[in-house]
Parts: structure tokens; sequence; C-alpha cells
């Protein structure tokens, strides 16, 4: 006798696996790939089928049954592709290798801005390339700059690739959605003129002017980071061969939920690399060494100690008190003598650096030694800035070409 055929309340006969519960809600039962048995539920067993009032919207049953199936068919991992992106990037930044200070930077923008967004509670087997631009845009929307959401990009579009390589989606969605937002602002270095005019005039509004000047001017000689110089302990200078050896930062962030200093290593950042000093450069490290009794360093940190540059209470100096240093001096200025000058960091010191460099005509594989950059292209791009002066330099250097050698022999 042939067993009776399961319908549904509308009379239609339903497949294997397919129930219809009292509420009316379709369920399909099915076993994963990991032989767990698992349900689909869905208010609609067709597409035609009307969505009950109230009720979010949905595929239906049988649409689902069908893109399982195709999953199973690949051999993709059911379970994990209906992990949430939240959780796919809490996976990333436990098993990606980060700098300490690159992890605590994800970590903050993963928790202020995608952990408790729609993007992020989503199943990334859901996720499409639509909703991923939508999340870029509502937060350039709210405030958030270019650069920032670059961030933001580089936490999701990696968390995503890690879904793709473990199979449990077919592509990622992420590439190419940030491809819009990029800094407006191209960092310049400074010309010969505004050097001259930092140094004589700018430098008169900064309190403690003689300690600054010497941190300023060794960024330029060395074109190193600004927590590279202020990472430097008297070890790692040798007067006598005049010789810096850099492999270390210093910055002071937040890690461990507390904001202190600590010492970054061993990163693509602080490449190791030994540097012989100028004589400018020896110079400011004299003075330095000179004057380093009156307020000596006295904190361990990470195993380092006898800092370079410390401050009343010896202490390593804030980068970002530097800059808040520079900004209120550039201010001063602008407002006691009416002249203008352009946005400055610390960083611009290290831009300006690799572009004496590169007017010095130095050698660019020196140049990226110096630098500590293994990527050419950056140093081309980023920091050799060109600006009408230096274009102008350039191209007088044409009027020493004997104009027979431009032209040719007419006669020929």
């Amino acid at each position: 006798m042939a067993s009776k055929k399961r319908k549904d309340k509308k009379g239609r006969i339903l497949r294997s696996g397919e129930s219809q519960r009292k509420d009316g809600k379709y369920e399909y039962k099915y076993e994963d790939t990991d032989g767990v048995r698992r349900s689909l539920y869905s208010w609609r067993l067709v597409t035609t089928d009307v969505l009950p009032q109230g009720k979010p919207s949905d595929l239906s049953l049988r649409e689902k049954i069908s893109n399982l199936n195709k999953d199973l068919a690949k051999g993709n991992n059911i379970r994990k592709s209906k992990m949430t992106l939240n959780e796919w990037i809490e996976l990333y930044l436990d098993i990606k290798k980060f700098a300490n200070s690159t992890h605590e930077n994800y970590l903050f923008y993963y928790r202020k801005a995608i952990r408790n967004s729609e993007l992020g509670k989503k199943q990334v087997g859901l996720i499409k390339k639509s909703d991923i631009k939508r999340f870029y845009a509502q937060q350039s929307q709210s405030g958030y700059a270019d650069g920032t959401i670059q961030i933001l990009h580089k936490i999701i579009r990696p968390s995503l690739e890690l879904a793709v390589e473990d199979e449990i989606i077919g592509k990622n969605p992420a590439n190419s959605c940030c491809s819009q937002y990029h800094d407006a602002k191209k960092r310049q270095a400074m010309t010969k003129q505004e050097q001259s005019l930092f140094f004589n005039e700018i430098l008169k509004y900064v309190k403690q002017r003689d300690k600054f000047e010497l941190i300023y001017m060794l960024i330029i000689e060395l074109s190193c980071r600004v927590n590279e110089l202020i990472g430097l302990t008297w070890n790692d200078i040798d007067m006598k061969k005049r010789v810096v050896n850099i492999d270390h930062g210093l910055v002071y962030r937040k890690k461990d939920g507390k904001m202190r200093f600590y010492i970054t290593s061993g990163t693509s950042k602080n490449v190791k690399r030994r540097l012989p000093m100028t004589d400018s450069a020896y110079d400011c490290f004299r003075k330095l060494y000179e004057n380093r009794l009156k307020h000596q360093s006295k904190v361990v940190i990470d195993g380092y100690s006898d800092f370079d540059f410390v401050s009343r209470a010896g202490t390593p100096l804030n980068p970002n008190s530097l800059n808040t240093r520079l900004n209120k001096a550039v201010e001063k200025y602008k407002k006691e003598t009416g002249n203008d000058f352009p946005e400055i960091s610390n960083h611009i010191f290290r831009h300006t650096g690799c572009t004496n460099m590169a007017e010095a005509e130095m050698d660019v594989n020196v140049m990226m030694h110096v630098m500590g950059h293994r990527d050419l292209k950056m140093i081309m791009q980023v920091y050799d800035s060109v600006n009408f002066d230096r274009i102008k330099r350039q191209m007088n250097k044409m009027n020493e070409v004997p104009a027979s050698v431009l032209v040719g022999n007419s006669g020929d």
C-alpha cells in the first residue's frame, strides 16, 4: 500500500524533508557536512506565495533548499557559512600575526564601527558587494575620514578572504569596494624655503626650543619615523663610529585596555638598519649627549632603557604631544605675523628628509635602506615630493647642456 503523501494547508504535496508547522511556517530538515541535523525555515513554500502580514521578507523554503544543495554539492561547510562577519573578523584577528600597535588599532575600529552594525551581524554567505558599499557610505556620511574607511576595509576584506580560502563563499564581496575612498590630501614635503622658515621663525613659538629643534632636525637627517627616533636609546648610538642603529620604535597607545608606552620591533615598519650620521646629525647627537644629565631617562620599557629623548620627568616623549606642539607653534606664528604656512605634522619631516635625499641625487636603493622600506614604489610615489621649485632647479640643468647636443648637427 503506497504511503500517504504529506501536504501543506493549501493541499500541496510536500517533498521529502519538508513539513509545515501549526503556525503555518515551513521547515526543511537536513544533515550538514559535519553530520549534524539542521533545519531551514520560511513563511513561504515557493516564491509565488504571499508573505503573511507582518512577517519579515525572506527567501521561500524551496529557494533556500536550492541554495543549500548547491553548497552541499560544492562540499562547502554549511555551519561555517552561517557564521557572521563578526565571527570571521574575530577569527582573522586571532590567527593573523600583527604588530601589537596594528592589532590594537584594528580591534579598536572593529569594536567601534563594525561589531554592532547590521553588516557585522550578517551571515557571510548572505553578504553582497552592495551591502559593503552601503556600509562604507554610511560611515563616510557619519563623518569618518577616507583613511578610517580604508582601515575598516583592511579589517573586512581579509576576513572575508579567509572565508573564501576555507571555501565557505565562492568570491570575496569586499573586493574593489573601497576604491573611491582615498586621502584627499597628499602629504607634501617642505620646500627649502619652508624648512628655513620653520627652523628660523616657527620654532621661536615652541617651548624648550633647543630640544625640539634637535628632534625635528634628526627626523629630516635620518628620514626616520618619529616613533623610531623617540625609541632610540644611547645603546643605539655609536658616537665614535658616527653610526645610528634603528630596529625598533616606541609608541603610546592602548594595549590590554590601558594606555601605555611599548616597544615595536621586528615589524615591517621598523626594519633593522645601520645608518651613518651626516655632519648635521652628528652635531645634533653631540648636543643631545652633552645635555643628557639634565633630564635623565628613568624608566625601562620592554627591556629598553636610557632613552635619548625624555621629558623633564625622565619619561619618553609622546609622539601625539609632538604633533600638538607643532600645530600650536604654527598657529601662533600665523596669528602674530599674519603669514601663512602649510599644514604640518611629525611625518612631514620624514617626507622632507626623503625628498632632500632625492634632490641630492642619492642612489634610490640607498634611499630605500635609509627609509626602511622594502618597496621602491612607496618612496617614488609618496615620499619623493615634486614641487615647482624643484622642477625649476632640475629644468635649469638643461641650460648646462650644449645646444649642439640637444639640436644636433643640422648639416647631417
